[in-house]
């Protein structure tokens, strides 16, 4: 199998020439998934944030609390 470069990935083709999928490293791969993560939690704070008020906000020790009452 042929070694990517770093950061290069490599481009499959279909029949008709078109992009079908992609080889990457498993490190880019990873990096890649933990960036998409992070801004998945970046917009659930921003739109908590946003909210002002709309939401209630609890402690770890009130949500066990209520949770094992």
């Amino acid at each position: 199998m042929k070694r990517l470069k770093k950061n290069e990935p490599t481009f499959l083709f279909d029949e008709d020439g078109k992009k079908s999928g992609v080889l990457l490293k498993i490190a880019d791969f990873e990096k890649m998934i933990d960036g998409l993560e992070d801004y998945e939690d970046y917009k659930a704070i921003k739109k908590h944030s946003e909210s002002k008020g709309k939401y209630k906000t609890y402690t770890l020790e009130e949500v066990m609390a209520d949770l094992y009452e």
